[in-house]
């Protein structure tokens, strides 16, 4: 039996790969994909809000060079120090990340006082508009989130658009892509496009949960208002919707025993 004395050689193929994942993935997060998203730069006009979207492909070739890194982690202790293996992990890690990023980068989201604008992941996907008068349904949402690190929970609204041809755009919960900044800004722009959806006619519905549960948790709309800084009844004439305003098939009448 084989045995090996003295330090372990420096796995370098792994350290680039799992720091170099990091340092890149946390410049993405902190806005660096917003810097470098050519739908921003080929939009019409500038929008009221806007805001990159990520794909699944996009997703799992970013975090490729982490699952890389792994692999590298494992590696038998006489590969290890494998220059050639090692080179063509962190250059497959890196060509997955940047396939990533690019595969993204296009993708997106605008809103305009009266349209929506978007991209689909891809390359050569064309830029598509959906005006606010086809918007057939709007589903509202409320909950009160726990974030990352932390013990309290905040208030997060929630409004997703539905045009009715199976093409469907969650424009206020943007969760790390909206941020904290400007909630105030945000939230007017929701306000304009919901009551662009009003005047469209488009039935209001609450979100569900998986399990059918409508998405709304108690006092939600008061800490939100709270947070916001504007008027409960505001906030609640987008987020609370009445059984008058519901379909006979959004909600079950139990009878009594």
């Amino acid at each position: 039996m084989t045995r090996c004395l003295g330090p372990k050689p420096f796995n370098w193929p792994a350290a680039i790969l799992v720091f170099g994942w990091i340092g890149f993935t946390a410049a993405l997060l902190l806005g660096g994909d917003r810097l470098i998203s050519p739908f921003r730069h080929g939009l019409p006009s500038e929008p009221l809000a806007w805001w990159p979207e990520m794909s699944i492909v996009g997703l799992l070739l970013i975090f490729t060079p982490l699952l890389l890194g792994g692999v590298a982690g494992g590696l038998p202790f006489r590969l290890k120090n494998s220059v050639r293996i090692g080179v063509g992990l962190v250059a497959l890690g890196v060509f997955a990340f940047t396939a990533g990023v690019v595969w993204d980068a296009n993708s997106g989201v605008a809103l305009y006082s009266d349209q929506l604008v978007y991209r689909d992941a891809g390359f050569g996907q064309p830029l598509e508009t959906r005006k606010f008068t086809d918007i057939r349904r709007t589903e509202s949402s409320c909950l009160n989130v726990r974030e990352r690190r932390s013990w309290t929970r905040k208030p997060r609204g929630g409004l997703t658009l539905d045009f009715g041809d199976g093409r469907r755009f969650e424009i206020w919960d943007r969760g790390g892509g909206w941020g904290d900044r400007g909630q105030e800004a945000r939230f007017l722009v929701v306000e304009r496009v919901f009551a662009a959806a009003g005047e469209a006619g488009a039935v209001r519905a609450p979100q569900r949960r998986s399990d059918g549960r409508a998405a709304f948790d108690s006092g939600c709309p008061a800490r939100l208002a709270n947070r916001l800084g504007v008027p409960l009844e505001r906030v609640s004439a987008l987020l609370v919707v009445d059984q008058s305003e519901l379909r006979p098939d959004e909600y079950v009448v139990r009878s009594e025993d």
